[in-house]
């Protein structure tokens, strides 16, 4: 896909709205400078993950695979740090543990799909949990998840979520 990219000297109320309504990926103002440009460009053409998850090791393994892919990954030990990871990004994917201290990861995916809906971006976000997918899946669903893994997987059932979701 190739991203577009709005550039304007006259910025209204509203128009960078109507710019993501139109199918436009990112909106800029001029003047520009070349590292406000560039880090708008990286947005779109590397693909972003956040991986919040409250035990290092799963933590660990999944930013391998994501980096093994190319993708430019940050992390979080709860809710709390995955809303402050999300006001500074717009990620394109999101692996979500659900039991988390502070704010699990039902609610994290509450308030994150909030933010998405004014800025107009929306990213896939995961649940990752231990129990079985029938256990949670409803929860996960209405809270704005898209798709779901169980813990402990694998490097295989994590690869084939990748390839399915992108």
């Amino acid at each position: 896909h190739t991203p577009i990219i709005a550039l304007t000297a006259h910025a209204l109320v509203g128009h960078k709205q109507q710019c993501y309504d139109a199918g436009m990926n990112d909106y800029l103002t001029k003047p520009l400078n070349a590292e406000k440009l560039f880090t708008v460009m990286e947005g779109q053409l590397i693909k972003t993950a956040l991986v919040v998850a409250d035990n290092l090791v799963n933590q660990r393994v999944a930013i391998r695979i994501l980096t093994d892919y190319g993708w430019k990954v940050a992390s979080a030990e709860n809710g709390q740090q995955a809303l402050n990871a999300c006001k500074e990004l717009n990620f394109d994917l999101i692996f979500m543990d659900i039991m988390m201290p502070e704010i699990d990861g039902i609610e994290a995916t509450r308030r994150i799909r909030k933010k998405e809906a004014i800025n107009g971006r929306r990213g896939t976000i995961i649940a990752v949990s231990v129990l079985e997918k029938e256990n949670q899946w409803s929860k996960c669903e209405e809270a704005g998840m898209d798709g779901f893994i169980k813990k402990p997987f694998t490097e295989e059932k994590f690869k084939k979520l990748l390839k399915d979701k992108f």
